[in-house]
């Protein structure tokens, strides 16, 4: 028989109030946040919301603690979840409860198969799903399985207002008393499996460190995290074969054997289904094979790809339809486990969808948007490159496919600079719910505790279920973290999340945090932590202190970093190499307290982003002395695709202009992939030595010419290291010296970023005999002028207004979003559509080009549309206002026209989108 139990509507899990029901409208940051994480927090979630009724009952007090009821037959997480019990109940009343096999005779909390057999209870289906029953007789908690029934603990626990906030001693919330309302709750996880990679190992601690690398494992446990993952690197085959024993195997390009197998030898596909069975031979419950490309690039061409697609983000050929093509072709020649399916990370040039190929249903894609940005969200204006997963996600569902995610907590190659990713999982982890990836989802948890304790938290409970309200979660977070210090706290993660939000950089790593973070916003979020410290220690709250000091340690980690990097971009050599030696000191003191505050391995990416390249100027400055000449922050710029070194002449028309503090992707060229010259003339100066010149910050790599004669390399390779080029061949100490720099950067790097960067400088080798050259004054040809726009259309007149620009190397700016209006300006670059491309630095560059005003709008009087016209034809571009497409169709004279209708507001968006930039211009008038 049941427990004499009342049912009450309790949250739906988590101890989280319910937000909407999935597959309802699409959750917006408005729904799914009710308005922000900021301090207007929802309601407390210490307990189910419930009408007066019976007084709660209590698990555990000084005066009562309810005996625990298990069977000894049940070993495994029933045994953990009756330890569980026994710790909760001893730290809240000083004394341990019961624990027996049979009834005790008294209201007992029942577990597992205790319970069922004593009260003929039916278990949930769902193995990781539980039904927790409390009433005054009786406490009920039953799994569908051992580890259901630990999770259903795990909820009582939070219901009597445990709180798990972090590992380490001041990790856990206890209440006074142990107590819950009577009623009945039920909850199994929306995600099968829900993985926060690499947050339960810290990895290795710097040596001596008092720190528990596994600290972590406790809390990952008690958020009812799993471990299974998803999808993996390279194609497995029996008898092994590596391209070191099997060349003959592998992809081939320029006669380089690469790291990617080829799929489409008969071979391959013989070898990696003998793989496949002997994996089922092992274990015949196999419900999953997990395989891909290796990591990396060296994919070549093959037969199997379709030939021209390009990836909208990489440039470079897509080949998903040759991954697609051998996964069907194994899973036909494994009929025979039907029920077998194939996991593979859609990722890199196999993240968008095969174009040709019809998948098996079998196959699972498992979302890995490396490349994309990771410092915004889908609801941040400058978010669009993540609402474009959305869009490719949203065509791979089309075709009939189960789908899972692997993303990514923390920006990228960072190592613990402020940034907080709450905001972006309130607003994406639902997102994927309501588009159906219910089987796993994973996050990789690049940083620690000290930022990313509430996202870690909140994401967590968000996996279990995504119809929770993320608003209420936090606000629950910080009150039972903080105290009295709540609110400062809270303000704090509010300020810092939507600073990084609206800040209008998306690299990753360090390199546009100093702009993203000015000293104004970095002393306020200092107020807010000094003013909680103040509140706590006023109110002796000791736990909490200890747990705001976890986070005050990477703020100042951050603060003390920041002008390191200020400093490095600036020129200001000595004041970088002494604000290093405090970072590195500040990076060190969050290894040393429970919980480690920062990963151990952010260390490696302080060294590669920025030690390094700090060190290496140091030791230019300290041999040859103090810069000479210190060239300007804003120099010319010619992009080219065009691939050669032929330097620019007159021919190639005008340059742009170029600011060195920032790298290129943050100047319109986001997507540019190739190189682009430099160009900057300074005056004259006598050098005590051989001229040397230092360019502090590479990506990926320089070839220099001064006043047209090349300066050999003398040291220095890698992105994000300086190099240096001797210059004594071609400087002249009589007249001006014109510099071009050609920056190569061929692969688009995971960071988001290009170019040169930093404030160049000249040296004198005093310890070298040099005698300066004869150079001729350079003759400054006046600049190839662009061809003008066709005379326009009768009673036509330009349209006036602050043209900007980004480059869109593929023509793809309708698949990533280009068009969205909300995308700040910073991504862009100004630009005069009245102008041909040759005038505007763009006479080597033929891909695609966007560019967009905001323009007021006025139709015509007998008309609700106004007439846009261009010099192009309806073909070669495509129109957006206020993000919604217009058709372009032809007009007079061999001009095209689009109608804009009325804005809703006084002026309009207005962005076209040419894939193949020509000399025309667009010339755009007013019909």
């Amino acid at each position: 028989m049941s427990p004499n139990i009342p049912v009450s509507n309790g949250p739906a899990s988590n101890g989280v109030p319910s937000g909407a029901e999935l597959g309802g409208p699409r959750l917006t940051r408005r729904t799914v946040l009710g308005g922000s994480l900021g301090v207007a927090a929802a309601a407390s979630i210490a307990g189910p919301a419930v009408a007066a009724g019976p007084a709660p009952v209590v698990i555990g007090s000084t005066e009562r603690r309810l005996p625990i009821v298990a069977s000894p037959d049940e070993t495994g997480d029933v045994a953990v979840a009756v330890t569980e019990l026994v710790d909760h109940v001893t730290a809240v009343t000083g004394v341990a409860p019961r624990v027996v096999a049979t009834d005790p005779g008294e209201p007992a909390l029942w577990l597992g198969a205790a319970a069922v057999d004593r009260f003929d209870l039916l278990p949930p289906s769902d193995r990781s799903g539980f039904t927790v029953r409390v009433a005054a007789d009786a406490v009920t908690v039953v799994g569908g399985s051992e580890t259901g029934t630990l999770y259903g603990v795990y909820e009582l626990l939070e219901r009597c207002g445990v709180r798990w906030i972090e590992p380490g001693p001041y990790g856990t919330v206890l209440p006074a008393t142990l107590a819950v309302r009577a009623g009945e709750f039920a909850s199994a996880p929306y995600f099968v499996d829900r993985v926060l990679q690499a947050v339960s190992n810290y990895g290795r601690l710097p040596a001596g460190s008092p720190v528990d690398p596994l600290e972590s494992a406790e809390w990952y446990r008690r958020h009812r995290l799993t471990t299974r993952a998803y999808g993996a690197h390279g194609i497995p085959m029996y008898p092994r074969a590596t391209k070191a024993t099997n060349p003959e195997l592998y992809i081939h390009v320029d006669g380089v054997v690469t790291n990617q197998v080829d799929v489409t030898l008969p071979e391959v596909l013989d070898r990696c289904e003998a793989e496949m069975r002997r994996l089922l031979a092992a274990d015949p419950d196999l419900d999953y094979i997990n395989l891909g490309p290796a990591d990396g690039s060296g994919f070549g061409v093959t037969d199997w790809d379709v030939p021209g697609r390009i990836d909208p983000l990489y440039g470079e050929l897509i080949v998903t339809d040759r991954y697609i093509k051998f996964f069907n072709l194994l899973l036909d020649r494994l009929a025979d486990h039907p029920d077998l399916k194939l996991a593979f990370y859609a990722y890199h040039l196999y993240m968008e969808p095969p174009a040709r190929e019809v998948p098996n249903s079998r196959i699972v894609p498992v979302f890995a948007p490396i490349v994309v940005d990771r410092r915004k969200s889908i609801a941040d204006a400058d978010g669009w490159e993540r609402r474009y997963v959305l869009r490719v996600i949203e065509d791979w569902k089309s075709l009939g496919l189960e789908w899972m995610f692997r993303g990514y907590i923390g920006n990228l190659a960072d190592p613990g600079m402020p940034f907080s990713a709450a905001r972006q999982m309130a607003d994406e982890i639902p997102e994927y719910a309501r588009l159906g990836a219910t089987g796993g989802i994973r996050q990789e948890c690049i940083a620690g505790w000290g930022h990313h304790g509430p996202a870690f938290y909140l994401t967590a409970k968000l996996m279990w279920d995504p119809t929770a309200d993320p608003a209420a979660i936090m606000g629950d977070y910080y009150r039972s973290a903080y105290g009295p210090a709540a609110t400062q706290v809270q303000r704090y993660f509010d300020r810092l999340e939507s600073t990084i939000a609206n800040a209008p950089f998306t690299a990753g790593s360090m390199i546009e945090m100093p702009d993203s973070l000015p000293d104004a916003v970095m002393t306020e979020l200092a107020g807010h932590l000094d003013r909680a410290a103040g509140i706590l220690s006023g109110a002796g709250a000791t736990a909490a202190l200890a747990r705001l000091d976890v986070v005050r340690r990477v703020h100042t980690f951050g603060a003390v970093t920041l002008p390191s990097l200020r400093a490095q971009t600036q020129g200001d050599t000595a004041t970088a190499v002494a604000t290093l030696a405090t970072a590195r000191e500040a990076f060190a003191a969050t290894q040393v307290d429970s919980p480690a505050g920062l990963r151990p391995a952010g260390i490696s990416y302080l060294e590669r982003f920025h030690g390094r390249a700090v060190e290496a100027v140091a030791a230019q400055v300290d041999a040859y002395g103090p810069p000479v000449v210190t060239l300007p922050r804003e120099w010319d710029l010619l992009v080219d695709l065009g691939g050669t070194e032929a330097l620019p002449t007159a021919v190639d028309g005008s340059w742009t202009t170029v600011d060195l503090h920032h790298t290129w992707s943050a100047q319109g060229l986001r997507y540019v992939k190739g190189q682009a010259w430099y160009r900057c003339t300074v005056p004259a100066a006598a050098m005590a030595g051989r001229p040397r010149l230092v360019l502090p910050n590479v990506d990926e790599k320089a070839t220099v010419w001064v006043n047209g004669v090349a300066a050999p390399l003398i040291t220095g390779s890698g992105s994000f290291l300086p190099e240096v080029f001797d210059l004594g061949d071609g400087w002249s100490t009589t007249h001006d010296n014109t510099f071009v720099v050609l920056i190569n950067n061929r692969v688009l790097d995971e960071l988001g970023t290009g170019g040169l960067y930093g404030t160049p400088f000249v040296l004198a080798d005093r310890a070298t005999a040099w005698t300066p050259p004869v150079i001729e004054p350079p003759v400054a040809d006046e600049p190839r002028r662009g061809p003008s726009a066709p005379p326009a259309p009768a009673g036509a007149k330009p349209v006036t207004g602050a043209w900007e620009a980004i480059c869109d190397l593929t023509g793809s700016a309708g698949r990533v979003g280009l068009y969205d209006p909300r995308i700040s300006s910073q991504h862009f670059r100004a630009h005069d559509p009245a102008l041909s491309s040759v005038d505007q630095g763009l006479s080597r560059y033929d891909a695609g080009l966007v560019v967009r005003a905001q323009l007021p709008v006025r139709p015509s009087r007998d008309s609700r549309t106004a007439q846009l016209l261009l010099a192009i034809a309806p073909d070669e571009a495509r129109v957006w206002v206020d993000g919604e497409e217009v058709p372009l169709t032809p007009a007079a004279d061999g001009w095209s026209q689009a109608r804009i209708p009325r804005p809703r507001a006084r002026t309009a968006t207005i962005v076209i989108a040419r894939p193949h930039l020509t000399e025309q211009p667009l010339a755009p008038h007013w019909g």
